[in-house]
């Protein structure tokens, strides 16, 4: 496990997931599917009703949608329809003007700041002062920028083992892989050498701001 604790995140995880996959072929083997040719009589006849019942879904489905937008069209053609499109329509336009007007956020004396290029100075301060300590307005309290309540000692720790381990815990079981194709059940039988692993492998990140490409 030592082995591949060396080099950047991106490498820890490459070199490790790999070994993992090598490990379970050698010693589980890899399925094949059954051959079309070799069915059992009942393989064929419950694959035969499965598309027989999917065909009956889809005429189904056809015909609930056909209802639907009749419905729809006759609502349309009605004054109520046409007094609906346009309080969605108004609805819809008072959001973006909201999205698209609304910019402000509070300088170091707590006034209010609306220009493009101040309010990216001071979102450039606080994140300077929020994961280097230092910079513009590095003495204030998070809370005085006007942004909401920010946890900045998160971004300066360490990700500790017992932290890993509660995660591990947490999470199901038999559910499907991701694309690494790693079950949660080989890092839970990796034991402590797989929560040492990973503890070492999102600290790696968290220094290098970087996640592991896969």
């Amino acid at each position: 496990m030592d082995t591949v604790t060396h080099g950047d995140a991106n490498q820890m995880w490459n070199s490790l997931a790999s070994t993992i996959r090598d490990v379970a072929k050698e010693t589980l083997g890899v399925a094949v599917g059954t051959s079309s040719g070799h069915k059992s009589d009942r393989e064929s006849w419950a694959e035969e009703r499965y598309k027989e019942a999917n065909r009956e879904a889809k005429k189904a489905v056809a015909c609930a949608k056909d209802k639907a937008y009749e419905v729809l069209y006759r609502k349309l053609d009605s004054k109520e329809g046409s007094n609906e499109i346009y309080r969605i329509a108004n609805a819809r336009e008072r959001r973006r003007r909201d999205i698209d007007n609304i910019k402000f956020i509070k300088d170091e004396a707590g006034l209010t700041i609306v220009k493009e290029d101040e309010i990216r100075k001071r979102w450039e301060g606080y994140f300077q002062y929020l994961f280097v300590g230092e910079g513009p307005g590095s003495q204030e309290d998070p809370q005085d920028l006007g942004i909401g309540q920010f946890q900045n000692n998160n971004f300066c720790r360490r990700i500790s083992q017992e932290e890993v381990r509660s995660a591990l815990r947490k999470m199901g079981r038999n559910k499907a892989v991701g694309p690494d194709q790693i079950q949660i059940e080989a890092w839970r039988c990796l034991g402590e050498d797989g929560v040492r692993w990973l503890t070492c492998l999102c600290n790696k990140t968290l220094r290098s701001y970087k996640m592991p490409t896969e």
